[in-house]
């Protein structure tokens, strides 16, 4: 599970570039913040944020929703 996943969601959904910059900022930015963090699992910290935000863009949830899932 990575972002390119996230990316090619939206964009085949043809999302404004607007909303695409957003989600994509919100995970840059969640990314960076949680740099270095691990889950109990081991598994880094972003991935829940980024599944969830997966299948938010997959239900076609609204932009700001998927990137607050992110963040």
């Amino acid at each position: 599970m990575n972002v390119n996943t996230l990316q090619e969601i939206i964009t085949m959904q043809q999302r404004p570039n607007e909303e695409v910059g957003l989600i994509l900022n919100a995970y840059e930015f969640a990314s960076a913040a949680h740099k270095g963090q691990k889950r109990k699992s081991g598994a880094p910290y972003i991935v829940h944020p980024l599944a969830t935000a997966e299948r938010l863009a997959e239900m076609h949830i609204d932009s700001p929703t998927v990137a607050a899932a992110l963040l």
